[in-house]
């Protein structure tokens, strides 16, 4: 369904301040393509109550991030003249019996878990039908969680049983289509990605995971969402901050999305050089960072260093490096170490608080490495020359199709 609503901005437990006079600005991170195509409970029945969540994996996105300062959830209510109750969180990712990790959400003891408080109602100058919010959870001072993560993590927004929805009342979030084709739109443009995707030795990092309680009680279930989306949740952060993308260089696909040239949702994780869905205009595409220092580095390099294992798989966990960051990257790979210098658009001078990368792939395809088929983590390291400064990025992943 497709939305007609207004956004307004609010804070659940207090404004957010900077610590120190030295203290870095946030900077939000998600997987959410931009393109808002339709409001969503997910797997929550207009019966049932649960808590609509959005993972942050460990593989993609969370590993490597120090510390969370808050975390925002967009979230829709169809009728603001009757407020409902809101309620957010942040849930560890559970693990089974055997200590091992599930991909779901731990409903036990959350990492935050805030009050339930009535909504704000309608914005000024409406008086009743769909508005939308954006709300921020985090402390005035401080950190809402203090890293390492070393599990996935879910943001979730509590949506209670209303029969009413979507017609005349209840909340959803808002979301995007990630599927292969979404009409004339395909938000994941690639006819292999979602093949890739499901491939057991490439993680399963953005897919959406909803659950709930029935009314009756009992125990909390958690489902998959039944397609490929992504809601607006992110994450805010502070320090040096990645997102990838891919980018449209021959026209084959950008005409028919509302996302276009660049696509930082799932669609980012899987640039195609090989034209895998037979387009008539034929697809190659580049691959896109964004880095943003937050005022942290101003001038030097920004490196984008590569590797196709996590420090997780083969030494045990991720590394913290003082002063500079946590590395979730396996330096005891050989592409760790060969592929900064010597590949083309993975080094650029530091200039201005963002920096774009740039990669062609296609110009690189020649090196066993990068041959298509192969899935790789990264990191961005930002190096003042003068000062001798250094600082590390989130993780990011991606597979080349």
């Amino acid at each position: 369904m497709h939305l007609r609503s207004s956004l307004r901005g609010s804070s659940l437990l207090a404004s957010l301040a900077l610590t120190s006079a030295s203290a870095l600005a946030q900077t939000p991170l998600f997987q959410f393509d931009g393109a808002t195509e339709f409001i969503d409970r997910g797997t929550i029945g207009i019966n049932q109550n649960g808590y609509f969540c959005e993972r942050f994996a460990l593989n993609h996105y969370l590993g490597g991030v120090q510390n969370l300062r808050s975390f925002a959830c967009v979230i829709q209510d169809q009728n603001c003249a009757t407020p409902e109750n809101l309620q957010f969180a942040l849930f560890d990712e559970a693990l089974d019996t055997a200590g091992a990790r599930t991909g779901t959400p731990a409903e036990a003891n959350p990492l935050v878990l805030t009050a339930v408080v009535i909504g704000p109602g309608c914005p000024t100058g409406q008086t009743t039908g769909a508005a939308a919010f954006i709300f921020t959870i985090g402390p005035a001072t401080g950190n809402v969680v203090t890293g390492p993560f070393v599990r996935d993590a879910f943001t979730g927004i509590l949506l209670e049983a209303d029969a009413g929805w979507p017609n005349t009342d209840g909340l959803a979030g808002q979301a995007s289509f990630a599927n292969v084709t979404q009409g004339t739109s395909p938000e994941q443009p690639s006819a292999g990605a979602l093949v890739a995707y499901a491939n057991p030795g490439f993680p399963r990092s953005s897919t959406r995971v909803d659950f709930f309680r029935g009314n009756g009680g009992g125990p909390a279930r958690a489902r998959y969402a039944t397609f490929w989306s992504s809601s607006n949740q992110r994450l805010n952060l502070e320090g040096i901050v990645a997102r990838i993308g891919v980018e449209d260089s021959t026209g084959a696909w950008s005409a028919q999305t509302t996302v276009s040239p660049a696509n930082y949702g799932l669609a980012g994780r899987f640039p195609d050089v090989r034209n895998l869905g037979g387009s008539a205009t034929p697809r190659r595409d580049n691959l896109l960072f964004d880095v943003l220092s937050n005022g942290s580095f101003t001038s030097g390099l920004s490196l984008v260093i590569l590797s196709s294992r996590l420090a997780t798989q083969t030494i045990g966990g991720q590394v913290p490096l003082p002063g500079i960051g946590v590395l979730a990257l396996d330096p005891t790979d050989p592409v760790f170490t060969a592929t900064a210098p010597g590949v083309p658009g993975l080094v650029l001078p530091i200039a201005g608080p963002t920096n774009n990368f740039r990669v062609d792939l296609g110009a690189i395809q020649a090196r066993g490495a990068f041959a298509a088929g192969q899935s790789f983590y990264a990191q961005v390291l930002n190096v003042d020359l003068t000062t001798g400064a250094a600082g590390l990025s989130n993780l990011v992943s991606f597979s080349i199709l």
